[in-house]
Order: structure tokens, then sequence, then C-alpha cells
């Protein structure tokens, strides 16, 4: 069962709307194609002396092919998934089913490394002229719809 409270209206998980944290940095090489990263937490006790000896930056680093690069380009806080799909589908000519799937598939991809979040519509949370209402974790939603 998800988290959300009984009082809120069930919601659609393409209803959800993508945000790249802060800590996330991204950029364009030189085939117009996203690389985006993110530092990962220092290590620590021995393991972050070893770190600074051997001067060891961790971090999740990516290279987002030209559909993945698009799906990105289409992140701005704003806009939900739904209508990232309904891009993508015009954008690649795919039909409904596949757009779907891929933004689906990319969102996956992106919470799995932390290099997004998903939040809820104010519409869906109940709240009123607060921009977006709560973040969600990749354990609550329910991709297979």
């Amino acid at each position: 069962m998800s988290r959300l409270s009984k009082k809120s209206e069930p919601y659609h998980p393409l209803d959800a709307i993508p945000v790249i944290p802060q800590e996330v940095e991204f950029g364009v090489d030189g085939s117009a194609r996203v690389q985006v990263r993110r530092p990962l937490d220092p290590p620590d006790g021995w393991r972050a002396r070893l770190a600074v000896w051997f001067r060891f930056k961790r971090e999740v680093r990516i290279n987002l092919d030209e559909r993945g690069s698009s799906f990105w380009n289409l992140i701005d806080g704003r806009r939900p998934l739904k209508e990232i799909a309904r891009k993508m589908r015009r954008q690649f000519g795919l039909n409904s089913g596949d757009s779907r799937e891929v933004t689906v598939k990319f969102t996956q991809l992106l919470m799995r490394r932390g290099l997004i979040y998903l939040q809820l519509p104010d519409s869906v949370s109940g709240k009123k002229d607060r921009g977006v209402s709560r973040r969600i974790r990749k354990e609550e939603v329910p991709f297979d719809a």
C-alpha cells in the first residue's frame, strides 16, 4: 500500500513530476548528448583517508543516449511524466505504449542512481497554491500501471 493518506486521491504514476536535485551536475558533450553526474557522500574512517590519499572521487556518472538526452532536457520540475511521454512520442514517432514505456524506464534508471526524484502535483496531494507538494521515494512509485 502506498504511503499516501487515505484522504488523498489515487494518482497515476505518470502524474508525478520529475525534479533534478541541486547536487546533480549535467552538461552536453560535442554530439549533443547529456552527461550527468552526482557526487556520492564521502566514505568514513580509513576509507576516507585512502580516498584523500589517492585523490579518489566517488560519484555517479552516466552518459545518456539521444532519447535519454531528450528525456533529461524535458525535466523542468513542473512538467509531469505524462507530458514528457507525449513529447517523446511526437519527437521520436513512438506509439502511446512505447512512449510510456520509455518514459518509465528512463525515470527508473535515473531514480535508481539518485539523479532525479519525483513529486506529486498539488491537484493529487490536496494542497493548494504551493507548487509541488511532496517528494516521492522510489519505493513508493507503482510503475506497473
